[in-house]
């Protein structure tokens, strides 16, 4: 018997957004021999893109952690895709917040690439320099989870924001997904380039939902 599948209210969302933009797109695409499933496959003229969409909400213990939750869904996402040998297309996670607050773009980029440590050090004649090291929390390595192209963060309001996997072999690029900013990310970023994304609010849903 095949599995029932519900649409929630995110993916309900996301799939207005792809009409009201005249996008082309299949639902619950297959992706490998186990049935598993992404919540959409977007065509574009020149590449077609995965995206499965997620919801950031309160935890059963009370908390909002959406850090946490969105290392785990870049990581079920990337397990969707296992046994399958080949992929060719940019895979992403549409996130969606339906917590009880806002987190930022910040937030998004240190659960894919891990968190940033400053030590600053002052010599005897009171010189200071700083290093940054990456903790090793990073979900997204140039040796794992490759096949994520990146995370789309899908806002109240314009525009939305795409921030790209700087270790993707599949990136996003020549892609155009409309009302959104598309951020590339570096490989070895520092708090000066975390700077504007603290600004980025990703305010909760929830209230329009309910």
């Amino acid at each position: 018997m095949r599995k029932k599948i519900i649409n929630n209210k995110s993916e309900e969302i996301f799939k207005g957004y792809l009409k009201d933009n005249k996008l082309k797109y299949r639902r619950h695409y297959m992706v490998n021999k186990n049935s598993k499933n992404v919540d959409f496959y977007i065509k574009f003229p020149r590449k077609g893109v995965f995206c499965d969409v997620k919801e950031v909400r309160i935890s059963k213990k009370g908390e909002i952690i959406a850090y946490k939750a969105l290392k785990k869904h870049i990581s079920k996402l990337r397990e969707k895709f296992r046994g399958r040998t080949i992929i060719r297309n940019p895979i992403l996670l549409i996130t969606f917040n339906f917590s009880d607050n806002f987190f930022t773009g910040e937030t998004v980029v240190h659960a894919m690439l891990g968190d940033l440590h400053m030590v600053q050090n002052i010599t005897k004649d009171k010189k200071s320099s700083k290093k940054f090291f990456h903790k090793g929390n990073e979900v997204l390595t140039k040796n794992q989870k490759t096949a994520i192209s990146g995370v789309f963060i899908y806002r109240t309001m314009n525009p939305h924001i795409l921030l790209k996997n700087p270790f993707a072999k599949n990136p996003i690029n020549n892609i155009s997904f409309p009302n959104t900013k598309i951020i590339s990310i570096t490989k070895n970023y520092t708090f000066s380039r975390l700077k504007n994304l603290t600004n980025v609010m990703i305010r909760s849903h929830k209230t329009n939902a309910e």
